[in-house]
């Protein structure tokens, strides 16, 4: 468990996974001190369902597979904010997960346009989905118009499907410190050097959704 949380805390502030373990120091075990991350942090502007969650990541899905190109757009405006590129941990829910790694095998081939390419392969679940609720979203070009109002939205919307991410990984450094473990074992998660990088990428979430508008 410890080993894939670790790789998915890499991959969520791009880093490599070694920079998040703390290596033994031959020293006797000592004592853990108790870590309560809750009282670091400011009050959450965020309180969300699980199925808030599901319908915050449908609308994210929803906008990459009527342009996939927004992915560019996206990952442009989080280098700016120096955050993470996209990624599929990015997303809790299998399809959404799934449908996202299409997307970006789409964009990776150049052999077919990126929508025909997803719409020969995405499950017949999802293209319902897309289908149902209201008219699709249409997005004006983004390399020409990227202060457009609807693009404005399509960020801030993104940056708070990375900001529950960021708060799921706190919660679970709280778990995972709640776990006896020996202080000297070797490969142990360096929580409290996680729980800074993690407290940091949040902030920057902050500043972006505060902000109102891209930093380019």
């Amino acid at each position: 468990m410890r080993e894939a949380y670790r790789q998915r805390l890499a991959r969520l502030l791009q880093v490599d996974e070694r920079a998040l373990v703390r290596r033994s120091s031959g020293g006797s075990p000592g004592r853990r001190r108790s870590f309560r991350p809750r009282q670091q942090l400011p009050a959450s502007s965020l309180s969300p369902t699980d199925t808030a969650h599901r319908l915050l990541e449908g609308a994210c899905i929803k906008a990459l597979l009527v342009d996939p190109t927004l992915v560019h757009f996206i990952d442009r405006a989080f280098r700016e904010f120096e955050l993470a590129s996209l990624q599929p941990d990015d997303f809790s829910h299998t399809d959404f997960k799934e449908t996202f790694k299409l997307v970006n095998q789409a964009l990776d081939q150049d052999v077919e346009n990126p929508m025909d390419f997803i719409q020969k392969r995405l499950p017949e679940p999802l293209r319902d989905f897309v289908l149902e609720g209201d008219q699709e979203e249409s997005y004006p070009n983004w390399r020409f118009q990227p202060n457009a109002p609807i693009l404005e939205s399509l960020l801030n919307m993104f940056i708070r499907l990375r900001r529950v991410r960021i708060d799921e990984g706190l919660d679970q450094l709280v778990f995972l410190q709640s776990q006896e473990r020996d202080e000297e074992e070797e490969g142990v998660l360096d929580i409290n050097k996680i729980f800074s990088e993690l407290v940091r990428a949040r902030a920057r979430l902050d500043q972006a959704l505060q902000q109102g508008k891209r930093p380019f």
